[in-house]
């Protein structure tokens, strides 16, 4: 039987090669911006697959670093801006898949539904996405960054996208895969 800590990385190793990467914020907070004209529009350029290799060859990847600052952030914002003034993002259903079961092996316990985990799921009603995801379809696979890998569910209408959170970005269950 495979480790699932085996299996989530290649799942992880496969969807960073496939998976375009986008925005979604999943607890929304309107920041208004005082000290830009009303109306003005700032256009960014995000790179769907930023781990591109920078030239041909399949192992090579080209990083550049450069700092000048002598304050470091103590976190990192990312937001989904309005598509046009006045226009609210895409509103999208995120739902957040966590470990079924607490321990690693339920079965071995005489009672395994007492191993449930209360926060298996929880259902994000009104996330916002980046206009592009507006025309996805079931199948398509996306990384919604610093959230994980995410799939258009079937419950998807025309009206209302719905996504389920494959995997996360990083394992935080089994460090080495001792437990």
């Amino acid at each position: 039987m495979i480790r699932a800590d085996r299996l989530e990385y290649h799942i992880r190793e496969e969807l960073n090669k496939t998976a375009p990467r986008t925005m979604v914020v999943l607890d929304p907070l309107k920041v208004v911006i005082t000290n830009l004209d009303s109306g003005s529009v700032i256009d960014l350029d995000a790179k769907m697959w930023p781990d591109a290799p920078s030239d041909d060859s399949s192992s090579y990847y080209k990083v550049l670093i450069s700092l000048n600052f002598s304050t470091f952030a103590n976190g990192v914002l990312h937001w989904v801006g309005q598509p046009s003034p006045g226009v609210d993002p895409v509103k999208v259903e995120v739902r957040l898949f966590e470990k079924l079961f607490v321990s690693e092996n339920p079965s071995e316990l005489e009672d395994w539904l007492s191993d449930l985990n209360p926060h298996s799921k929880e259902v994000i009603p009104e996330a916002y996405a980046l206009p592009s995801l507006a025309n996805a379809v079931l199948g398509d696979k996306f990384q919604f960054e610093r959230l994980g890998y995410f799939a258009v569910d079937t419950d998807s209408t025309p009206g209302k996208l719905v996504f389920n959170r494959t995997i996360t970005l990083r394992d935080s269950y089994s460090k080495g895969g001792n437990k």
